[in-house]
């Protein structure tokens, strides 16, 4: 067990370390966890109120609650950039406090990889959805935190064997390359030094940035791409060109209400007159009624308190025991 802190009834708290988490909670079960709690988020009843931003999206405060069983989760996060990538690659650090609604214990777990695994399972809900079924060409904008689960989020739905990655910080994304050709022998994984050149013939890419203007040009985009950008969380972060929302096929969000105001991309494509708020599709609808693609398809995420719930109540079974196998991630 971890560090622990005493109760008004001397019972310490459960926390589940990073470490922990790791080892308790696959990708698989996360995507299916989150999966399963928006398709049955509707019909459930949750409870999910706007996220609130402090010094300038510097701290995060999220939450959610489940009406049938009164399950809720709040999460708190600092968001710092790495120097070491030139300030734009996001780290984050914080805790995440469950709230049981039927008499269990309180506890609290780390935030940084429950916020990886959350974003991670959203990312292979939406290309199963969206990517065409044949691709295996991914190319990953950005070589922090989020990086690597982005990669093993997109495999677990595709038959991945060609990986490009391109970062600002070129020593990032080499380490990256060696870490992903160690665990991915199937695959042939590149680093690319031109954003542009790295997205040109991927069939997904996924965008992990702390990026304030477009990482690469709209024309670069390959005609049947399909691009998951979950990096920027501010009106004034932008990862790719808001030119795409206007002529993708399906733009599919996490969260309609929460993107519409704090996704930068969404934002200008919206005020430019290029999107109309009404084509913006909740990933939790794509899955119900899956789409007949075609063209380019857009995956924006911004995060959602009900996808860390979901995580969440993986680990709510196992607070009173031992972590289980390691994961997959």
């Amino acid at each position: 067990m971890s560090a622990t802190s005493g109760t008004e009834t001397g019972r310490a708290m459960r926390y589940w370390s990073a470490r922990e988490v790791e080892e308790h909670v696959t990708l698989r079960a996360a995507t299916e966890a989150v999966r399963a709690a928006f398709l049955s988020g509707a019909e459930a009843g949750y409870e999910q109120p706007l996220r609130l931003a402090l010094g300038n999206g510097r701290m995060l405060v999220m939450a959610a609650r489940r009406h049938s069983d009164g399950n809720a989760i709040v999460k708190v996060v600092k968001v710092a950039t790495d120097a070491t990538s030139g300030g734009r690659t996001p780290m984050i650090d914080g805790t995440l406090l469950w709230v049981g609604g039927s008499g269990e214990p309180v506890w609290a777990a780390d935030a940084d990889v429950l916020t990886v695994l959350r974003t991670a399972a959203m990312v292979s809900l939406a290309t199963d959805v969206l990517a065409v079924r044949h691709a295996h060409r991914l190319t990953v904008l950005g070589a922090g935190e989020q990086a690597a689960a982005q990669v093993a989020a997109v495999a677990l739905v595709r038959p991945v064997d060609e990986v490009t990655i391109w970062n600002r910080t070129r020593r990032r994304a080499d380490l990256l390359a060696e870490r992903l050709t160690a665990t991915m022998p199937q695959a042939r994984v590149s680093v690319a030094d031109d954003p542009d050149d790295a997205v040109r013939d991927a069939q997904v890419v996924c965008c992990a940035t702390g990026a304030t203007e477009p990482l690469f040009s709209a024309s670069s985009l390959g005609p049947e791409a399909h691009l998951n950008a979950v990096g920027s969380y501010r009106a004034a972060m932008r990862e790719f060109p808001a030119e795409l929302l206007g002529g993708a096929s399906y733009v599919a969000v996490d969260d309609a209400s929460a993107c519409a105001v704090e996704s930068g991309e969404i934002v200008e494509a919206v005020e430019r007159g290029l999107l109309h708020p009404g084509r913006l599709r909740d990933l939790a609808t794509l899955l119900t009624a899956r789409p007949v693609r075609q063209g380019q398809t857009v995956f924006k995420s911004v995060g959602t308190a009900l996808a860390d719930l979901a995580v969440a109540e993986l680990l709510a079974s196992g607070t009173d025991s031992a972590p289980g196998l390691p994961g997959e991630v």
